[in-house]
């Protein structure tokens, strides 16, 4: 087997997420917009989780105030 992707913000190994038989189903990570704008570039889920989805729902936030001016 491959050495596991690296996440783009914290350097940890991405995980690999696999069925309850064991079997592989997923090894890209998460997409890490918009901490990382890098098109290749992926995130853990603890980064995706405590990093970027706060980033993103900020983005959102800020939007929306800018859309409703």
């Amino acid at each position: 087997m491959s050495e596991p992707k690296k996440c783009c913000i914290c350097k940890g190994d991405i995980e690999i997420k696999r069925t309850k038989t064991g079997e592989i189903y997923w090894t890209e990570g998460n997409d890490p917009w918009p901490v990382n704008n890098d098109e290749d570039a992926r995130c853990c889920d603890v980064c995706d989780t405590h990093i970027v989805i706060p980033a993103r729902l900020n983005q959102l936030q800020f939007d929306q105030k800018e859309f409703s001016k």
